[in-house]
């Protein structure tokens, strides 16, 4: 069966700086990809804009994430996306606790970067979408067995933090989002 359209989900706390950003990011790049982008929270805010410094910063960044409104994880069944990147553990954890998105589809976005970065060459379908999927299962299968009771890569929360760290989490944002594209859809 044939993917028509690639979901994928960001996780932050807030949903108000790193999932707006990095989702903004993704749909940069994979313009000429079928993906939907969901940018979502663990926390329910309401319809909160992002952060003042989230609009700013991205703005830096040529993306206009003005119109951003913060959407909870447990308003969506992650289950039907085909993949969910948190940035902190807890973002995996709450995406499957309470969204029911699949563990095998569920990594923070730095530990998906690392594990495609291990992933030996092979033949692979020529579609981006499947060639994705395979990427994406490999990923998983790559894991350690504890995986689960190990530290994650995370990226931190630049709530409170000073413009120039928040701009430096959004540059990381950005450093981690070209690689994802490269690694996952070429």
């Amino acid at each position: 069966m044939s993917v028509t359209e690639f979901r994928v989900a960001f996780v932050c706390t807030g949903n108000r700086f790193r999932s707006p950003i990095a989702a903004a990011l993704l749909a940069r790049e994979t313009r000429d990809l079928p993906l939907r982008i969901a940018s979502l929270g663990t926390l329910d805010l309401g319809r909160e804009r992002a952060l003042p410094e989230a609009v700013a910063i991205a703005g830096e960044l040529d993306l206009d994430i003005s119109g951003h409104r913060a959407r909870s994880v447990t308003k969506i069944d992650l289950e039907r996306f085909h993949l969910v990147l948190g940035f902190e553990r807890k973002h995996v954890m709450s995406s499957v606790v309470d969204a029911e998105a699949l563990i095998e589809h569920t990594f923070t976005l730095p530990e998906l970067v690392e594990l495609l970065e291990g992933l030996p060459t092979g033949p692979e379908p020529a579609d981006p979408i499947e060639r994705a999927l395979l990427r994406i299962r490999r990923a998983h299968e790559a894991r350690a067995p504890d995986y689960r009771a190990r530290p994650f890569p995370e990226v931190d929360d630049p709530l409170g933090m000073t413009m120039p760290a928040q701009r430096k989490t959004a540059h990381e944002l950005e450093a981690l989002v070209s690689e994802l594209v490269q690694l996952l859809f070429d």
